[in-house]
């Protein structure tokens, strides 16, 4: 019952299952059908928020004389309209999650740190630059490489 609540609740939110199974048929995928989903995992999630920027006066760096973002002022985190010698780039998060099996008759649990990259500088030209030396330095730095899977579906290949 709690969880037809919670769905009720969420299913016009902007989250991704819900939205891609009422993208796939939005007249199979109704309220009635997906309040009868059963869930296979239950999960918590941690998530630190990261803002990535270029100082315009660090003189060694490649891009600090990259043109103006176009982002409007007012789509702008506080930080950046108040220091515009800062060019928000990327915005990052680093989630820490641990999943377990609703099903289960023994506890087993799995746990995933991930580190998310959404690229923020709209000037198209420089966008995959900008991404290819950032995720060089990843990989350089913290052995850290591009991945596409979901959390969701990491956890289901694991379990």
């Amino acid at each position: 019952m709690a969880l037809e609540k919670w769905v009720q609740y969420k299913i016009n939110a902007p989250i991704a299952p819900f939205q891609k199974l009422k993208f796939l048929d939005p007249t199979v995928f109704t309220l009635p059908a997906l309040s009868q989903l059963t869930p296979v995992l239950i999960g918590k999630s941690i998530r630190k928020r990261i803002h990535i920027y270029i100082d315009r006066n660090d003189s060694n760096n490649r891009f600090n004389k990259i043109p103006k973002n176009s982002i409007p002022k007012n789509e702008l985190p506080s930080f950046f309209s108040q220091n515009e010698m800062f060019e928000w780039v990327l915005e990052s998060s680093l989630d820490h999650s641990i999943f377990y099996p609703v099903h289960e008759n023994k506890p087993t649990e799995i746990k995933i740190s991930e580190f998310e990259v959404e690229i923020k500088y709209r000037i198209n030209n420089l966008k995959s630059e900008i991404m290819t030396v950032f995720d060089a330095e990843l990989l350089k730095n913290f052995k850290l490489t591009p991945q596409l899977a979901s959390k969701y579906k990491q956890v289901i290949k694991n379990f």
